[in-house]
């Protein structure tokens, strides 16, 4: 009984670390959003026709602020 749990509980731990990608329509940015992190590397166009480039990885329970 004891390794079903075990065996249970990593699955599902495993389960919360797949991501899912998501691609911005705002100059190329992507986001990968998992239950227990996320990871967004931005590549925005700007209004005076520049890219703002920047990574960012927030881990579980920051990865829900904005």
């Amino acid at each position: 009984m004891k390794k079903i749990i075990i065996i249970t509980i990593i699955v599902v731990f495993v389960l919360c670390l797949i991501p899912i990608k998501r691609v911005h329509k705002d100059g190329g940015t992507i986001s990968y959003n998992a239950i227990l992190y996320s990871y967004t590397d931005y590549h925005q166009l700007q209004d005076d026709g520049t890219y703002y480039d920047a990574k960012e990885f927030r881990i579980f329970p920051f990865n829900y602020f904005n």
